[in-house]
């Protein structure tokens, strides 16, 4: 496969709306931090909400107005609509899949904090809908979740931890999951530990191709497993990331993210401590097909990389750096070997833009993107497509 080019426009992005962390003033008797800042920001599965986790231990939700593209003499400033504390930092969130402003009752998040039941809240009155505790069984203190994810049709969740994925109802509150999946033993010299379907360590991403139903996980071990009927089946494979021609260029410290293609052949990782990210043939070679370098994103701060796709030839991957920077690789999956950005934009000051992902539904477009950085997120509306040579 050659190496083409790519066609690209270029403009400079328009900034639509922006929000900046609050500061409660105290909780539990307690005076906030002054340097509060927003960990992770993500749209709602409906596009007319902003979820974000911030570091004084707040879930908050900033709706989007339907009137977002009107002109305005100013930049438009987002406000917290709810704000749902918790007691403990939050190690991960997930949206429920039917979110849907129109419908209160759907407006779901799913959060995991260290010592405490996984909690079930509205993001529109704060109100805790429902908890599942997941303990151990031997010593009965409660697990640490570093992932979270609902299936597609709503009806279970699941969370991943240290060697074990563990599948919930949310149609039986209290209770604790219904199946409990050991990925491998905290010994790698166990007796059981077959390299080829033993994944150790933190479960830290997940994510289901719904065109084939495969479960991807991925580790803080920086190894990936996959399993079929959404987690449920047996284990397809599990391979490391290092020891790839890639390792020297882009080698990270741990999975933060995994991400199927909407045809479902290819697997995109990245990893925390990483300059880039990795694109698996999943479906034809079972190898790497290509990495993405530049993506400045050396940082144990999760920093998110999303796909944006009018068709299954033109999709591109979106990912923001440390130094404030917006960048686009066109179509990688159609490449081998190294990928370099196809464009970049400065959105932030540099040095720490945290999260980038994509709007979707509430414009009707993936011309608009959300940025994130430190104590500043930025709503942004591009006025450039970067199309592939191949399609």
């Amino acid at each position: 496969m050659d190496d083409e080019p790519t066609s690209i426009t270029r403009q400079q992005p328009e900034l639509l709306a922006y929000a900046q962390v609050p500061f409660e003033g105290t909780r539990n008797g307690r005076t906030q931090d002054p340097n509060n800042y927003f960990k992770a920001a993500e749209w709602s599965p409906d596009g007319t909400c902003i979820i974000a986790n911030c570091a004084d231990n707040h879930i908050r939700n900033f709706v989007v107005p339907p009137d977002l593209l009107e002109q305005r003499d100013e930049t438009l400033k987002l406000e917290v609509y709810c704000s749902i504390p918790s007691f403990e930092s939050v190690n991960a969130f997930a949206c429920y899949p039917g979110f849907n402003l129109q419908d209160p009752s759907t407006t779901l998040v799913l959060s995991a904090a260290s010592e405490h039941p996984l909690r079930l809240n509205s993001m529109m009155t704060g109100q805790l809908v429902a908890s599942y505790p997941l303990v151990s069984a031997t010593t009965e203190a409660y697990l640490k979740p570093h992932s979270l994810l609902f299936t597609a049709d709503g009806n279970q969740l699941i969370a991943g931890s240290e060697n074990l994925i563990s599948r919930f109802d949310i149609s039986r509150p209290g209770e604790g999951p219904i199946s409990s999946m050991k990925t491998g033993p905290k010994n790698a010299r166990s007796s059981w530990s077959n390299p080829g379907t033993s994944l150790r360590g933190f479960v830290s991403a997940l994510h289901i191709d719904p065109q084939y139903n495969v479960l991807a996980a991925g580790t803080l071990t920086r190894q990936v497993g996959l399993y079929d009927a959404a987690g449920e089946g047996e284990c397809v494979g599990v391979f490391g990331l290092s020891g790839t021609e890639a390792n020297d260029l882009v080698s990270g410290n741990g999975v933060t993210q995994v991400r199927w293609s909407r045809c479902g052949r290819y697997l995109y990782v990245a990893e925390r401590q990483s300059d880039g990210a990795l694109v698996y043939d999943i479906r034809k070679t079972g190898q790497l097909l290509s990495w993405l370098i530049q993506r400045k994103a050396r940082t144990n701060q999760r920093m998110h990389i999303e796909l944006s796709c009018r068709n299954e030839d033109n999709e591109s991957v979106w990912a923001g750096g440390t130094d404030g920077k917006m960048r686009c690789w066109a179509a990688p999956h159609l490449r081998e070997g190294e990928v370099a950005p196809d464009q970049e934009m400065q959105v932030h000051e540099a040095a720490g833009e945290r999260d980038f992902d994509d709007l979707g539904n509430a414009v009707h477009t993936p011309n608009k993107k959300l940025s994130v950085q430190r104590n500043l997120l930025k709503l942004w509306q591009l006025s450039f497509t970067a199309r592939s040579a191949y399609g």
